[in-house]
C-alpha cells in the first residue's frame, strides 16, 4: 500500500489544483441543472452515487489503498452513505428542479448553521458569545443569499425546493 507523501507541494501546482477545484465545483451545479432536463432527479442522483462509488473504488484499488471496513464499522459506513451522502444528493437534486443553480449551491451548504440551534434544543448545550456571533453572522448571510423577497411564495414547488435545500 502506498503512503501519502509528506513533502510540501510546489506552490504553483497547489494554485493550479485550487483553480481546478474551484472551476469544477463551480460548473457542477449548472451541469446538474442541465442534466435534470434529460433524467428524473432520483435516477440522476442514483447514477451519480453509483458512478462516484465505482470511481472511488477503482482509484483506491489502482493506488493500492483499497481496504474494506472492519465488520463493526459497517453500520456507520452504511448509515453515513445512505443518510449523509445519498439522501443529501437526492434531496438536493430534487430541489434543483425548482431553484436556480447558484441559489441551490449556497443554500445546500447551510447545514452547519442548523447544528447550533438543534444542539441547544435537543442537547441543552450552552452557547458562548462568539458561537452566537458566528451563528448570527452566518444566518445573516443566509438571509442575504436566500432573499425571501426574490422568489414567488405562491409557487409551492419554489417554496418546497428552497426549504429542502435549507
Amino acid at each position: 500500500m502506498s503512503q501519502p507523501s509528506n513533502l510540501p507541494m510546489n506552490p504553483r501546482a497547489a494554485l493550479l489544483l485550487l483553480g481546478a477545484i474551484i472551476l469544477l465545483w463551480g460548473v457542477n451545479w449548472p451541469i446538474m441543472k442541465l442534466g435534470l432536463d434529460g433524467i428524473g432527479p432520483f435516477s440522476f442522483a442514483a447514477s451519480r452515487m453509483v458512478l462516484g462509488g465505482l470511481t472511488m473504488f477503482l482509484a483506491a484499488a489502482l493506488t493500492g489503498q483499497l481496504a474494506w471496513p472492519h465488520r463493526q464499522d459497517w453500520p456507520v459506513v452504511i448509515s453515513v452513505g445512505l443518510i449523509q451522502i445519498a439522501a443529501f444528493i437526492a434531496m438536493v437534486t430534487y430541489a434543483l428542479q425548482f431553484v436556480p443553480a447558484g441559489r441551490s449551491s449556497i443554500l445546500a451548504y447551510t447545514t452547519p448553521l442548523w447544528v447550533l440551534p438543534i444542539s441547544m434544543l435537543l442537547l441543552k448545550e450552552s452557547v458562548g458569545r462568539w458561537k452566537m456571533v458566528g451563528f448570527l453572522l452566518g444566518l445573516a448571510g443566509v438571509l442575504v443569499m436566500f432573499n425571501p423577497m426574490s422568489f414567488d411564495w405562491h409557487d409551492p414547488n419554489v417554496v418546497l425546493g428552497n426549504g429542502i435545500l435549507m
